[in-house]
């Protein structure tokens, strides 16, 4: 029985560059199919000429240079959104507006600010094999 399409993935057309017993590596090739997409102003795949993602090896039946569509469950994207994007903005914004009422210089509040966000995404980094277990990308082949 043949599978229809799940239209409520996003999908980014690629080519398989590298095969490891442990990841396949895929180069994501700019695809038309963005225009149409909900989240392409905040994607960070759309408008770029090259993306490189490395995606489990499970055992997909893929040769190297075979294209392939890369999918990503729409939740997924916007959770990753909201951790990359929403979360530093709000504390940003937070230790701007904290410090505005301290009798601080402008240059030591937007220092420390800055400051914050950089552990932030310093936390983001250290913590970054279980992003990548949450955050899985799938191989699906181009019938």
């Amino acid at each position: 029985m043949k599978r229809m399409a799940d239209t409520s993935l996003i999908k980014h057309r690629g080519r398989v560059e590298r095969i490891t017993p442990g990841s396949i590596a895929v180069r994501m090739l700019v695809v038309e199919a963005c225009a149409v997409c909900r989240a392409k102003s905040f994607c960070s795949v759309s408008g770029v000429a090259e993306k490189y993602v490395d995606i489990p090896n499970t055992g997909q039946a893929v040769q190297l240079g075979e294209e392939v569509n890369v999918t990503l469950r729409p939740s997924a994207g916007l959770s990753a959104m909201g951790w990359a994007y929403v979360f530093p903005m709000a504390i940003l914004l937070s230790i701007l507006i904290l410090l505005q009422r301290l009798p601080l210089a402008d240059l030591v509040g937007g220092a420390a600010a800055v400051g914050g966000v950089a552990l932030y995404y310093g936390a983001l980094y250290v913590f970054r094999k279980r992003w990548k277990r949450k955050y899985v990308f799938e191989i699906e082949k181009i019938e």
